[in-house]
């Protein structure tokens, strides 16, 4: 195991549970037991984070003193780290007979994207989507899992002297989890008339136009999808909504899908997908957050109508509490799910928290890590074409290539959200394509364990414990 010493005092801005939670997220992202060792232990060490210099520790890491203001990301070599503008030339880290010194705090760093802090300083439409050009993280580190990283930097720093645990099964170097998000399943033809006229204007085709009135056109395209990714030899999760809105609501309080799935048709394709191996999972409605009893109803209405006893988890429009996510996802923990796969940025592809394995949330108000598990998104369709011109790629293959490539670099879960009406080709052209051009590049790179989500995360949680159970904490001492 890493043998790590934490030394702080009260001119430390972290206190010491947030350097533990730190130090066991990256422990687990590449696979090491750690033993935190007594205050009064000042025996050599693996990892040092504290504030006195020569400490005998094969990796020192001075500890931040206050917190970073009107921040930036600057690069180097090859690691990412949170710096104030006009900061001071000192080098991030410096290497001094074989033994590293941080001078840059990486795990101030790691705690500061991990808990969303960079999020406080960005405005929100009226969705409660970011405007992600704000973001600390645009335009050159969406696509880098800073936090993972540093993981690896540790772990090919130790990679002679211990034996890590595999991320994944059979030598795998990433996993790709493959779910749908259930929002507009069924076509509303006046509604899609409307937009298909108003989308192609002069383009438009009357033999379109018929086609949707006779219901030729189709947003029920779950079949397809299920066939096509039996083809590359994968299974997916679908989200359903539990919670019916309409029409008005959807203007002028909540935009939440139309459907019920108490109707036969729904029940019925929910047998077919648990046959086939398919998972079911829950799109809660747009302000489930807001209430813990209004969220357990619906986690208890897909359960009880689908006869599921397990329950994954995507909130609609990823909308958790916009203040603070943790505290929604203390809800989630409470209601019994097995894991939530909501925390992304809605107008960019890539890492809102900066990590690309599986992770616990910090939770805020109770100072403590939650439970559950987060799967986190990596890609979600309208990454690719709604917001396309907030991406720097060209060409949506260039975006899957560099997430695909940070994802195996870091040992991480590919997580694609992918809208189940979007194989449609008429309102969405290319959309299918793109997703199939994923498939075709997972299955051609050969590293990936693909699963459903719910085996991902029963294969994680099993190793995180193998993990914990060989780790050890000797540090009773107080929290700083």
């Amino acid at each position: 195991m890493i043998k790590v010493k934490i030394d702080i005092d009260n001119s430390c801005f972290l206190d010491k549970l947030e350097i533990q939670y730190i130090f066991e997220t990256l422990c687990i992202s590449i696979g090491i037991p750690w033993c935190f060792l007594a205050k009064e232990d000042y025996s050599p060490c693996d990892v040092y984070y504290g504030i006195k210099e020569g400490y005998n520790a094969s990796i020192f890491i001075k500890a931040a003193k206050a917190p970073k203001k009107n921040a930036e990301i600057i690069e180097y070599e090859g690691l990412h780290f949170i710096e104030n503008k006009n900061y001071s030339k000192e080098k991030p880290y410096e290497t001094f007979d074989g033994e590293i010194i941080f001078n840059n705090d990486i795990i101030y760093n790691a705690f500061y994207l991990l808990t969303g802090e960079d999020e406080s300083n960005i405005e929100r439409n009226k969705w409660d989507q970011h405007n992600i050009v704000q973001s600390i993280l645009y335009e050159k580190s969406l696509h880098k899992p800073i936090v993972n990283e540093y993981g690896i930097f540790i772990k090919n720093y130790f990679i002679d002297q211990f034996e890590f645990i595999a991320n994944w099964p059979n030598g795998k170097k990433a996993a790709l989890m493959l779910s749908h998000d259930v929002d507009y399943p069924e076509i509303i033809k006046p509604i899609e008339v409307l937009r298909y006229l108003f989308s192609n204007r002069l383009k438009s085709k009357a033999i379109t136009i018929w086609n949707i009135l006779i219901g030729k056109e189709s947003f029920w395209l779950f079949d397809k999808y299920m066939a096509l990714e039996e083809s590359y030899g994968a299974k997916s999760a679908f989200y359903f909504s539990s919670f019916k809105g309409n029409l008005l609501r959807f203007f002028m309080k909540a935009p939440d899908p139309f459907y019920s799935i108490k109707k036969q048709k729904y029940k019925s394709l929910v047998k077919v997908m648990k046959e086939r191996n398919f998972e079911v999972g829950l799109h809660s409605s747009y302000l489930a957050y807001l209430s813990a009893e209004q969220f357990k109803s619906e986690v208890t209405s897909l359960k009880k109508t689908f006869k599921l006893k397990e329950l994954g988890h995507r909130h609609h429009y990823w909308h958790t509490n916009p203040e603070d996510p943790s505290e929604t996802c203390f809800i989630h923990q409470e209601a019994g799910l097995a894991y939530d796969s909501s925390m992304s940025f809605e107008q960019h592809s890539g890492f809102r928290y900066s990590i690309c394995t599986p992770f616990h949330l910090w939770n805020k108000k109770k100072h403590e890590p939650l439970n559950i598990i987060q799967l986190p998104p990596t890609l979600m369709d309208d990454h690719l074409f709604g917001y396309k011109h907030l991406s720097s790629f060209s060409h949506y293959e260039e975006n899957i290539d560099s997430l695909l490539q940070a994802v195996i670099a870091n040992n991480g879960i590919f997580v694609a959200d992918f809208h189940v009406r979007v194989l449609n080709q008429t309102f969405f052209p290319n959309w299918g394509v793109a997703y199939e051009y994923l498939l075709k590049r997972v299955q051609k790179i050969d590293q990936f364990y693909i699963e459903t989500p719910l085996n991902i995360q029963k294969f994680c949680l099993n190793r995180e414990l193998l993990i914990r159970n060989k780790s050890r904490n000797e540090d009773c001492s107080t929290n700083k």
